[in-house]
């Protein structure tokens, strides 16, 4: 399941700002879309390998469409809803609370603004947090089998993995990345690519937070669309492992240290993992009371016949 195998997506109709839109628009997406495209879907979502992967495990989660609401959610979106025309995000007008037979209007979901203006950005980013679910179970499996350049057998650890959205995406369509954090690519070329992804640098934006701007009822972001774009100019930097700020002259520093912080940090929890698995195991093997199991035999013999001399003393 890495995504460490280049991903080729057509773009259909629209160009290829608009491919997202047109997978989302699958009616089978398991059946229809381009091998090494599709991963999992349900009635609400649809969930890809991104085309560009920007580290070892890196997903998109779409809202299908049409995206269809439960009666519960279109009970709560019609108290939201304004009872006049809704604008979205985008600036374009929209009839009603919801499309066509319960369904969200398409143009709600072309991007992060416009759904946060929309009254079901909550019923949409709970069914994408419910996708996201089984996937990031799936990679920390996947992860466990990983082999570490150097190494005979798989480390059996786990490392960090983010899920959110960029403040500007470069993409039509809501998605949803779900990414490892080792940020180790061949396709992560640009400081753009990179400072997108940097955690706590402002363009990112985790998915907890969305859902806090939409519980506090935000219809928007909070940051301008030039301040997020200005975040992807300034300095390449990372941190290291004591917490302390690094800045790197070029991308290709800073891909070395990447990998090293990558390989390193996996290599120690590996060791970790296994040191608590041995202390695991002989803790069990104390429990049980088989300790003498680990004693050689020729050495359990003799102190079997010192115990029956003894015995034959007292007696």
């Amino acid at each position: 399941m890495s995504t460490s195998k280049v991903v080729h997506w057509p773009t259909g109709g629209g160009g290829w700002a608009a491919a997202l839109t047109n997978f989302a628009k699958a009616p089978n997406p398991q059946a229809t879309l381009p091998a090494g495209v599709y991963l999992r879907s349900d009635e609400s979502t649809l969930t890809i390998f991104d085309g560009y992967a920007k580290a070892r495990f890196h997903f998109l989660v779409l809202p299908r469409i049409p995206f269809h609401l439960d009666r519960n959610d279109e009970a709560s979106a019609s108290k939201k809803a304004a009872p006049q025309l809704g604008l979205a995000g985008n600036g374009k007008l929209s009839l009603g609370s919801s499309g066509p037979s319960g369904t969200v209007p398409a143009s709600h979901l072309a991007s992060l603004n416009d759904l946060l203006a929309s009254p079901h950005a909550g019923a949409v980013l709970s069914k994408l947090r419910c996708a996201s679910e089984p996937v990031v179970a799936m990679i920390e499996d996947e992860m466990r089998h990983t082999v570490l350049p150097g190494a005979a057998e798989p480390c059996g650890a786990t490392w960090g993995v983010q899920i959110g959205f960029h403040a500007v995406p470069s993409m039509e369509q809501v998605h949803l990345h779900i990414i490892s954090q080792d940020l180790v690519s061949d396709r992560l070329k640009h400081k753009k690519h990179y400072l997108s992804f940097l955690r706590p640098h402002g363009f990112w934006l985790d998915l907890t937070d969305v859902e806090a701007l939409v519980r506090s009822g935000q219809r928007r972001l909070p940051k301008s669309k030039v301040h997020y774009e200005a975040l992807l100019r300034e300095p390449l930097y990372a941190y290291t492992s004591t917490g302390a700020r690094r800045e790197f002259a070029s991308m290709p520093r800073l891909k070395e240290h990447l990998e090293r912080a990558w390989v390193d940090g996996l290599t120690k929890s590996a060791e970790e993992a296994g040191a608590r698995s041995t202390a695991s195991k002989r803790s069990r093997s104390r429990s049980s009371g088989r300790e003498g199991e680990d004693v050689p035999q020729g050495q359990r013999r003799r102190q079997s016949s010192s115990a029956s001399e003894t015995a034959s003393e007292r007696d």
